[in-house]
Parts: C-alpha cells; structure tokens; sequence
C-alpha cells in the first residue's frame, strides 16, 4: 500500500498562485480550499492506494499542475495518517461551498512549462520510475528537529517575553508582538522528500482577532525582529497547537519603530492564521505531546515581575470575559509538534476538555485596553461569524459524510473520530477466517457469490438494511428472526452468499459470521419450523407449504455464537468439512482476491454460459454478447475518500482478447445508446452514464462509477431501467389503426356517500350469473366443484355491477376465507393443523369487463366485475360434512379522485400523486407504455387521448410484475395516435368489508334457453347408405388448407398434424360427411381406430388406439327443439385428437387404421343415484363425474370410449331434466358434457343390446 501526501514543493516554473489555480481545476475544489489543503503547511494524506499505476497517475496529474506529491510504501494506514484525512476532508468541504466572495482563480489558470533541467529537480516519486525503485527508497516525511531560539528584546522566547516580561511562559505564533516573539514564513524548497520552508522576511503582523493581522495600533510600540530558529519548548501540560513552519533562513535585525496613531487598522490577510481559527472554534486541533528539545532548555525565569501588567490566568480557570479574549485570539502555526495517541478512552477525552483550546500566553482582557476590546468584539461579530462560522450546507456528501458531521460538535480531536469510525474508513484487510471461509464456499459446484460487510454498511448508512434486499431460506425467514427480537442486522459482520448449479438445480448457501445468540436462533426455529433432525452438528428443518400442503425441501442450520451456516444440508456438510479441512478452493479466486474481498459488497458469478438457467445469457444476447467466453463477472461497491463518494465496479474476465476487444466496443456503443435512448426513459440516470469508466486490460474489460450520497436510490433506478430493458414486456410494434374512440370510457367521480346499493338492485344485469347468497354489493355463488388430483375443489364465483369508481389497475377488492363449517356451525379447519390448503390466502376480483343487458325493453350497457376463489378441502373433510363457508370481502372504495393530464411525448415523464409512482417509457405513437409502483392500489386507470383530449378505445394489453421493483410494468395498446395520457388517481380510499357465508355448496342449475331434442340413432338400416356414399368433394374447410386428405368409405379425412417425435406420435385431423346420415348429435356412431404402424422395413405392428368424433353441422340453429342445417353447408364435421401415444417404432412410415361406424338398437336403460364423484364402468372404459358447473355435468372418459347411445339427467319423478349429452374433445382428452336444468336425483346411461358396425380401412402416410 502506498501512501500519498503533499507538503509544499513547486515545480519549478510555478507559483503558488497559478499552484492554486491548476489544483483548483483538477480537483474541482474553490481556491480557498486549495490553499488550505495544500498551502498551509498542514500534515495533508491526500490518497491511500494499493495500485502503482494508480500512484502513477496521481503523481503526474499533480506534477503537470506545478506541485510534486510524497510517495510511502506502508504496510497498513497509521491512525494519525486517517485522522489526518478526515480532518482534511471536512474542512475541504467545509470550506468548498459558498464563499462566493473570493474570487475564482480558476478562471485565471496561467500554465507554466515545466524546466527540462531534470538534475536539478528533486529525486522524488514524480520524477523517477517506479518498477526500477525499491519500497525501502521511497522518501518518508521527516519533521525538522526544533532548534533553541536567541533571545528577543533580552528575553528568551522560550521564556515568552511580553514587554519585556514573561507571560505565563507562551509564545504567540513565534512573532514578535509588543516585545513577543512570533514566527511567520512561505513555502519553500522540498528536497529528496524532507521538507524545508524558506521564510522570507516580511513586516511585523500582529495576531488581532478573527484572523485579522494588525500591522499598527495607536501609539504602540512594535518591534521587528530577525527571523529566529525555533526552540523546543517543555510544556507543563499539553495544549492543542497546529502544525509548525519551520524556519530555514534568518532575515536580518530590524529596529524598533515608533508608530503613530491611524484612524483605521491596516489589514493584512493571513490564511494560516485563518485556518487554525477554524480548526480551534472546531475544537479539531490536535493534542499536543509535551517536547523536550535534546539540548534541554530550562525555563525562562520572570527577569521583572513589576514588569508583567497583570498575572496571566489559565484558559480553564478564567473569568467569562477572560474566554471571551481567547476565543477572538488567533493561531498560526507554532514550533510544537502535534502527537496523537495511539488510542483514546473516556479518561483521555475527558482530560482534553480541561486542556485550554488556544495557547497558555493568549492576551486577556485585562492585558488589553478599551479600544482594542472594541476593537476586538467588531471583528469578531464581522468576521468570525461570517468567516469562520458560516453556515455549511453538507446536502452534497451527506451519503457518506453525515455521521462525521455530527460527530464534530461532540468530538474534540481527529483520534477521536478516527475510534469511532475506523471500522469504516481505514482500509480493509481480509482475515484469515474470513480468506478461510471464501475458500471453503468456493468448491466446484459454485457459480455465484455475494459478500457483505454489513457491519461497516450499516455504520456508513444505518437505515440500509440489507436482509431486506436478500434472498431468503424460507419466506419470511429473516423478518421472522426480527420480529422475534434477534437483531440480525448488528449481530451480522459479515455475510456470504453462495449460489451452487448442479443436475439443471440451484441451490443457496448462506454463511454468516458475527456474533450470534446460538441458543436463541435454535429456539427460533424449532418454533417457528418443523424439526427433522437435531444433532450438534446440525438442525435440519423444513416448512409445509400453506397453499398447496406440500412439505418444502428440507434445509439445515449449523449455529454457533460467531457464526451460522444456513442451505441444503449438502452444502452445509460440505461447506463444515471444508473448513475443518482447510481445503483450498476449487475456483479461480485470483481476480476476487486483487480487492473485491475488500469491497462493502462484492459480487462474482463464474462462467456465466454455464448457469443451470439463462437469465444471464438473455441479458448478455441484449447486447450481442456470447456468454461463453467470460470466466467470470465482478461487481463491487466501495466507498471513496477523495472525492467523498460511493464507488461501483464491474469486471469481465476473459482470456480471449477478442472478446474483449468485441465487448468494450459494443458496451462503448451500448452506453453511447443508452444516453439518448434508455436516458430518454430514465433522464436521471444520464449523469451515470456520462460517469462510466470503461477500460479494457489484460484479460479483463473494467468498468467504474462514482455515485454521490444519492447512491441507494441511483443503483435502484439504474438497476431498475438495466432489467427493464433486458427482461421487460416485449411485443412487436402494432400498426396504427383507425382511430376509434372508447364507446364507454370508465367514469370518474368524487363519492358523497359511501354506502353502496345491494346486489339484488343490480342482478338482472347478468343473468348468467346466479348469486347463491350476497354481501353488500356483491354475489356469491358456487361456480364449480371438481375432483383432482389433490382432492376436491370449490370455485367460488364473486361479481357486482355498476360500481363507482370501478379501475382496471390496481386490486381493489379482495376475496378471503375465514373459516369452513359443519351443519353445527363447528370449524371443520381446527382439526386439520397448520395446513389448510391455501383456503385462507386471499384473493383478488380484479376481472372488469363491458355487459349488455335489457331494460324496459332498451338495451343498457353495465360495468361488471368478477373474480374467483379456489378452496381446496383438507384430506379428511368430506363434501356432505360442510355446512357452509364463511369469509369477507374487502374493498378499497375510491371515495374521491383526481385526474392530471400528461401531454405527449410521454417518455421519461414521471409522476407522483398520493403515493402512486408512475413512469412513462418510450413506445409507438399507438401505445402507453409505462411502469407503476408505491401506492399502486391508488392507481384507478391510464387513459389514452387524442388530439380532442377524447378517450381511446384499447385493442391489447399487457401486465407482469416489475423485475427489480415493486408494483408492476403495464402496456396497452390503443386505436389511434396518442397525444397525451390521463392518470386517474384515488386521493382517498375508504376501506369497507362485507362478511358473508354461503351453505349451498353446489353450483346452480340453470334454465335452458333453447330446449334440445334427441337425434334419430344411426340404424343398422343406415350402414348400407353409408357405404354406397362417397367423400364430399367440395368441403369448403372452415380454418385451414390439411396436409393431405384420405378418403374412408363415406367419409374425407382432412389430416392438418402428424407428428412423430421420438416414442410418441400425435395425429389431429377433421372427420367430413355428407349432412343426410343421421350421424350428428350421437355419442359412439363414429370413431377410429388405428391399429398398426409400418416400419421403413415393411413390417406391421399391431397396437390399439381409438378415439370418438362427433359429428356436427358445420351451420344452422335449433328452432323449436328442431335443428334447421345450413343449406350452404351440406356437411358433419367432427374433429379427432390423438395426442402423444406411445410409439415403438421410431422410424414409422404409414400408420394404418380403419373408420367405424356403429348401428346400435334396443337399448337397455342404467340408473344410478346421482351424487358427485359417481362412476359408470363398461368392459373397455369408464365415466365419471369429476367435474360439475353451474347448469353443467362433466363426464370423464377414462380408457377406450364405452358404447354408449345416451346419458340422461333424471328428477325424482323420472322425468328428464338435460340436455342430449354431448361429447367434446380437448386436447386429447375425451369427454361427455351434460347440461341440467335442476339437480337430477339419478343418472341414466343407455348402452346397446344390440349393435352393428361397418369399417373402412385407411393409411395414412408419415410425409418427409
């Protein structure tokens, strides 16, 4: 590590004006600043770097602006070192804003040429090469030895002589000030790294108050001395002094001079003097060690007692207006050497409140007259509290400067401040536990690593709470630890995070190392989670998932007081065994070893081509970038000393420079881009890019950015804008329409009551709704009952009409269970545990949709709202045991309202109103694209306008959560060209809620609108007219041109899909006849069966796969029970699925099969009580009743389908209520659906005494 400072050497050619004007420009500092941190002869550390190259550069840029830097090889920082530079950085700050006053020298910047004369240039690190130097030679700062000084006036200084008499033994700036000695002096010449001033002589100033330099007062005599080589002085106790100016040169003897009086004081500016005010009314100075010079001077006896004008009081011990004279007295640099102490406690501190802030030989009141205490107070009201003390505003580094800033007005030296903070501002060095435990989660599994230092983020900002941010062992888990009173975030130092690929699975470790309550986090999770396992070594825990009841992977626990290992037990194991073993690390650690070890929070993933998952690889395809090539990803964040600020780094690591060179160019053009094109979205972070630093090097391309005390907020919004354009909403651009207005837009309106007209006023709207029970605005009705494979489900079926205030965006009503109930009113859910099946997660009405409906004999358009909630029973609660299910629903009301209207362009707009944050992205003229987040449920709707400022209609619409943030991203297309967008936002929301309990827990039946009636049954008679018939030849084919057709018999098979892949074959094709079989309405008249495969060989394989097809017209309608076909359509259309069969032959050629047409007759009649969950079983197949829909039964076909003629919905009295029943196939899958118009008491199926067939044989070739 090196250490870099500055103590006054100019290059040659330069002055310190024009010093002051380089150093101002290159360091963006006020020349005020400039002077204090580089002209005030002050101990400055100006940089601590671990980088020679980046020692280098700051060398040069330092050279090039006229002054040479010291360079330290040191193995850590010294507290002295940091104190310094924080001291140095306040007051750089400090003094940096306003003081508008001075003026700017940086406007005057004259740049000298530097002399080539390179022998007489001082060998320091500027000037010589740093790979041919070694650390031993580099020059080490070494502070004159202080020299004895002759006497002033015939009294030594030493002796501090006021007039000729002592003073309580101190001098004042070494000057000589009515017979006082003072020094004075300029900076000078800086050889081979030892610093020498050279003083040249300059007339007598006495030190006045506020800084101000008084060159002569009425009728007082001042002598002017030669200059004096300094003395050591003994000090009884310590004081605080600043730093000294040596003097290298005497000045010759200049006599005494008698002055006249002058109407005003001559005023000499002195910014030494300045300085050290500041740091005394700071109470920042250091604490001075007591000096004993090698030839130990004795104290200076009082030569005249009689000669002193008043005895001098200590600071500590004097009267009011005593202090009152010491504050208005100013320092310069005296000849006392600051030391501080290695280390402070509350002795020290309290020891240094009774040590006098200024020097022991301050001039009291009584010691000056009337005139210059006047004098005095009017400076000290002028300048002090203007100069000195004005108001600082710190808005510009409070990020990573506030906790300093407060600790100034309670702290009295940097040591102090150097205890307190060291834990975030000395560099950091890793630990050999800590470099013990990145090599044990290092194994050859590990893909990604995160690590914290939590300790130190949490001094630098403490509402920063990174668990909040942190992915979890279980949900919940670390606000749980919280919530329990285990403070996780102070008992954490450090934190790492491990992300293991293997089997296409990731899993997570989590090793926390601190100081830990072992017992209390054991005690947390036995109670909080399921115990499988409890050894010394491990807890092994798992959760069961309160939705779907299943047990959660099993996690494990090895706890103790300095640290915690969480994950699969696999990993814990191997991470433990590791660690024992000290084994070394099976990746690359070299390029996370060179600092990111180090970094606040540090981030690595390893190959990221080889991730289980392609989420980095999609990201990288945005930019062109394979994935491949890079052997890793580093990203670091740090905080900076000079200037003040949050660093972030990003490295790619690759030993193909090609890549690299190709990955610098296309991120130079990709930032480039985004300054006009993701800046447009996001204008607040074009500062960032205009700050990134982009630099390719050897097998590795580096990217940095400094952020400033807004650091939090910038990384979310960067983030927030890099994730949306890598992962968000992506739809290809639509076409502008037609412009079309909304025909009814939502409306809008501030509420004067709040109570809501009931379900019942509204009902009619929707009549295929049928409310079984109703609460406040809303029906409640069971919609379906269906047997899974987790057992039973109810949907629950929630609407309401006409609601005001109604939005599109936001979830403002919401469903939720609160209990389930036997016919006694007992909770059915008390015996089932912790596990309810999800009953009790709410869920959201959040469908809104446009209705018609009559009304007096008009038509009226109504609002409807819907939603559902699915309610799996508990294993072990039967249907028939629950008497009712009981809950509430909450709503959101929007009470009043406000509408702001944005006017295009849109993009980068942003807006927040009542908490709802919303911000518009760049899109096609056609549509809003736009992402909201806060308080979202305070959203009620985007609108679209045109020119006229009228609503548009919308065509398309998209919504998915944002990636990074919360809230959600939302785009809408629109017809017609947008001009400007309407926000319609809910200023006040009044939450209402409305309980309700349905008993009937069966869906509804419904009335039929159109009675149907049953179809002739295909006879045996039919077959032989079946078979005379040949295919229709002039099908017109409703959606798509088939691959091929095949004729069969009567019938044109129109194949549209055959697909073969590996062991299983699909087959989906359109069944044509002619409309005058009586074919149409029948369960079994027709089917196919295919029942061998050829191979490429030539052989057949027999197998067995059929499928029913129900024939339909293809047009017409019922009219009174009667079916009236299409006369322009002569054709039954039925449709075959056969979908992912097995398949042993895979290089198959032709499938072959036959058509079947059956000819059933004398039926024979089964009835079965009906009762959900029924079956029927046959010799090949079985039905049951696995789902049943308001008005609805669903039958499903299990195996080949059974031979049936009908199934019919019967009552108590026999007499039947359905439909003829129908069968429909979904995705392979076969089944008879069955509408009721009352729940029937049996179930009759109708299966064939009799039965005739006729086949037609077909192949069906597999085309190339």
């Amino acid at each position: 590590m090196y250490k870099l400072t500055y103590k006054g050497q100019f290059v040659d050619g330069f002055d310190a004006d024009q010093v002051v004007g380089n150093l101002a420009q290159l360091l963006n500092l006020k020349p005020k600043a400039v002077r204090l941190a580089f002209l005030s002869e002050r101990p400055s550390v100006i940089k601590m770097l671990d980088s020679a190259s980046e020692v280098e550069r700051w060398c040069a840029a330092f050279q090039e602006a006229g002054v040479y830097l010291d360079v330290m090889g040191v193995d850590s920082p010294d507290e002295e070192s940091i104190a310094d530079q924080i001291e140095l950085e306040l007051e750089l700050h400090a003094l940096d804003l306003g003081d508008e006053e001075e003026p700017d020298e940086r406007q005057y910047l004259i740049r000298k040429v530097i002399s080539p004369d390179f022998d007489s240039d001082p060998q320091t690190f500027a000037n010589q090469p740093l790979a041919t130097r070694a650390l031993s030679e580099y020059p080490i700062d070494v502070i004159p030895a202080a020299k004895p000084m002759p006497p002033v006036n015939g009294n030594a200084i030493n002796g501090h002589a006021v007039n000729g008499a002592a003073a309580n033994e101190t001098a004042v700036n070494g000057h000589a000030v009515n017979g006082r000695a003072q020094q004075t002096g300029k900076n000078g010449a800086h050889p081979n790294g030892t610093h020498k001033s050279v003083v040249a002589a300059a007339d007598p100033i006495e030190v006045t108050p506020a800084n101000v330099q008084t060159a002569a007062l009425t009728k007082k005599t001042v002598n002017t001395a030669k200059p004096q080589t300094p003395a050591k002085v003994a000090a009884e106790k310590p004081a605080p002094a600043a730093e000294p100016i040596p003097v290298a040169t005497p000045a010759p003897q200049v006599d005494v001079v008698e002055v006249d009086a002058v109407s005003a004081p001559e005023l000499h500016e002195l910014s030494v003097a300045k300085i050290d005010a500041l740091a005394a009314q700071q109470q920042l100075d250091e604490t001075a060690a007591s000096i004993v010079s090698s030839g130990e001077v004795p104290p200076e006896t009082v030569a005249d007692e009689r000669a002193a004008p008043a005895p001098q009081v200590p600071v500590a011990a004097q009267p009011a207006e005593g202090k009152k004279a010491a504050a208005m007295a100013s320092l310069a640099p005296t000849a006392l050497i600051a030391e501080t102490p290695a280390r402070f406690d509350h002795g020290d501190i309290e020891a240094l409140a009774e040590v006098p802030l200024l020097d022991d030989g301050l001039i009291t009141d009584d010691q000056l007259t009337d005139e210059e205490l006047d004098l005095g107070d009017e400076q000290l009201d002028e300048d002090f509290d203007e100069d000195v003390y004005e108001e600082v505003n710190f808005h510009k580094s409070h990020f990573v400067w506030g906790m300093l800033v407060i600790l100034l007005a309670i702290i009295a030296t940097a040591g102090t401040i150097l205890w307190l903070k060291r834990s975030t501002w000395t560099p950091v060095t890793v630990a050999p536990q800590e470099q013990k435990i990145t090599e044990a989660i290092a194994s050859s599994t590990l893909f990604g690593m995160v690590h914290a230092d939590v300790d130190r983020l949490q001094l630098l900002s403490p509402s920063t709470d990174v668990f909040a941010q942190l992915t979890e062992p279980k949900a919940g888990f670390w606000s749980g630890l919280s919530g329990a009173g285990i403070d996780i975030k102070h008992e954490v130092d450090d934190l790492w995070v491990g992300v293991y690929g293997q089997n296409n699975q990731t899993k997570v470790l989590w090793v926390l190392q601190g100081n830990f309550s072992a017992a209390a986090w054991g005690d947390w999770l036995k109670k909080n989670y399921t115990i499988d396992s409890d050894t010394p070594d491990a807890l092994i825990f798992s959760s069961m998932d309160e939705f779907s009841c299943e047990k959660s992977p099993v996690m494990s626990a090895s706890i103790s007081n300095n640290q915690i290992v969480l994950g699969a037990p696999e990993l814990v194991a191997a991470f433990n065994g590791r660690m024992q073993a000290g084994a070394a690390p099976e990746k690359n650690l070299e390029t996370w070893a060179k600092g990111y070890n180090t970094q606040m929070v540090s981030a690595v993933l390893f190959h990221p081509g080889q991730l289980p998952e392609g989420s980095a690889a999609m990201a990288l395809g945005k930019l062109s970038l394979p994935a491949e090539p890079i052997q890793g990803i580093y990203l670091g964040l740090e905080p900076k000393m000079f200037p003040p600020a949050v660093k972030f780094d990003a490295l790619i690591a690759s030993d193909n420079q090609q890549f690299l060179t190709d990955a610098s160019a296309k991120l130079t053009a990709a930032t480039s881009l985004a300054k006009t094109s993701m800046a447009t979205d996001w204008p607040e972070t074009l500062a960032l890019y205009e700050r990134i630093k982009l630099v390719q090097e050897p097998n590795q391309l580096h990217a940095s950015l400094n952020l400033d005390n807004q650091a939090p907020q910038q990384i979310q919004t960067w983030v927030s804008s890099l994730l949306t354009r890598a992962f968000g909403l992506a739809s290809a651009p639509v076409p502008v329409a037609e412009e079309r207005l909304d025909p009814n837009p939502a409306q809008f309106t501030s509420l004067t009551a709040a109570e809501l007209p009931p379900f019942a006023s509204n009902q009619q709207l929707n009549e295929t709704f049928v409310a079984q029970a109703s609460t406040g605005p809303f029906g409640l009705g069971v919609r379906t009952l269906e047997e899974g494979a987790q057992g039973l489900e109810i949907n629950l079926d929630v609407n309401a009409f006409n609601l005001p205030n109604l939005s599109k965006e936001n979830d403002s009503v919401m469903l939720r269970i609160t209990d389930i109930v036997d016919h006694q009113d007992k909770s059915l859910l008390a015996d089932v545990g912790g596990c309810a099946g999800g009953i009790k997660q709410p869920a959201n009405i959040n469908m809104v949709y446009q209705g018609n409906a009559m009304a007096n004999g008009q038509m009226i358009s109504f609002t409807g709202l819907q939603g559902t909630k699915k309610i799996l029973l508990p294993a072990g609660v039967a249907l028939t045991s629950v008497g009712a299910i009981k809950g509430v629903i909450s709503q959101q009301l929007p009470v009043e309202v406000e509408r702001v209207n944005l006017n295009g362009p849109l993009a980068g707009k942003t807006l927040d109103l009542h908490g709802v944050q919303l911000r518009f992205l760049s899109a096609e003229s056609n549509r809003l694209y736009f992402q909201v987040s806060g308080n979202t449920s305070a959203l009620l709707q985007v609108n679209a306008l045109n020119e006229d400022g009228k609503v548009l209609a919308t065509t398309n619409s998209m919504r998915g959560d944002n990636f990074f943030d919360n809230g959600k991203t939302i785009s809408i297309d629109y017809q017609g060209k947008i001009a400007a967008a309407e926000v319609v936002v809910a200023s006040k929301l009044e939450p209402k809620n409305y309980d309700f309990s349905i008993a009937r827990l069966f869906p509804p039946a419904k009335p039929f609108l159109i009675e149907k009636s049953d179809g002739s049954p295909l006879a045996a008679t039919s077959l032989s007219a079946l078979e005379k018939e040949s295919p229709p030849n002039d099908v017109i084919y409703p959606y798509q041109s088939p691959k091929q057709t095949i004729a069969a018999g009567p019938a044109l098979i129109a194949l549209n899909e055959l697909n073969l892949n590996g062991q299983q074959f699909s087959l989906l094709a359109d069944i044509y006849t002619r409309n005058t079989h009586p074919l149409a309405g029948q369960l079994s008249a027709v089917r196919m069966v295919i029942s061998e495969i050829e191979d490429s060989s030539g052989n057949l394989h027999e197998v067995n796969h059929q499928a029913p097809i129900a024939m339909e017209h293809m047009g017409g309608g019922w009219v009174n029970g009667k079916f009236e076909p299409d006369p322009n359509k002569p054709w039954l259309r039925g449709q075959l699925e056969l979908r992912e069969r097995p398949l042993e032959q895979a290089d198959a050629v032709a499938l072959w099969g036959k058509l079947v047409f059956l000819a059933a007759e004398d039926p024979i009649s089964v009835k079965v009580p009906f009762q959900f969950g029924m079956q029927w079983n046959s010799n090949d197949g079985n039905l049951k009743l696995r789902r049943w829909e308001a008005g609805r039964l669903v039958f499903d076909v299990e195996g080949n389908f059974p031979e049936l003629m009908s199934v019919k919905a019967l009552d108590d009295m026999g007499l039947v209520v359905s439909q003829p029943a129908e069968v429909r196939t979904s995705f392979g899958k076969n089944t008879i659906e069955l509408d009721i118009k009352q729940i029937p008491e049996t179930i009759e199926f109708n299966i064939p005494r009799t039965q005739n067939r006729k086949e037609f044989p077909l192949e069906i070739r597999v085309l190339q």
